[in-house]
């Protein structure tokens, strides 16, 4: 229930932030002290069901960034989080080449991930340019929904 919890309060709080602050700021006129609160506001996706970019768009359009400019540069912050991971991961992975999966494999789906990744950004990115955040904060919401649902019927403890 907690999940849910936070799932529908980012959801209402993407909702309220991209109704009440419209603006028109791009990524170039974004000084150091709001680059860092939007990086600071990542950290908030550690608590189960506030996700990262939520809380980045969040602040984002708080600071009053458009909704283009907020998710590209969301995107932006999670490369370092990628590589961080992918470090930390491959290592692991390393140990198991030649196993029941090749390298081959794993290259393969490391470049189709990438690529499928690339352009579901472009697509995204495009998207906001002419659309507003309500998908993404209607979605959370229906989450949050099918969570408690889920939790109150098939719950027999």
């Amino acid at each position: 229930m907690l999940v849910a919890f936070f799932l529908a309060s980012v959801g209402f709080l993407i909702f309220w932030m991209d109704w009440q602050y419209p603006s028109t700021r791009t990524i170039e006129e974004m000084t150091g002290l709001e680059a860092f609160l939007i990086g600071l506001a990542q950290a908030c996706a550690l608590i189960p069901g506030v996700s990262r970019s939520g809380s980045t768009l969040a602040m984002a359009r708080r600071l009053g960034f458009n909704r283009h400019a907020a998710a590209r540069f969301s995107f932006l912050l999670s490369v370092p989080i990628v590589f961080g991971a992918l470090a930390l991961e491959g290592r692991k992975l390393v140990g198991h080449l030649g196993g029941e999966v090749g390298l081959d494999y794993m290259v393969g789906g490391l470049l189709s991930s990438f690529i499928v990744g690339i352009l579901s950004i472009h697509f995204l990115l495009q998207f906001l340019k002419q659309s507003s955040l309500m998908v993404f904060a209607w979605y959370r919401l229906m989450v949050a929904a099918g969570i408690v649902m889920m939790s109150l019927f098939f719950n027999r403890s």
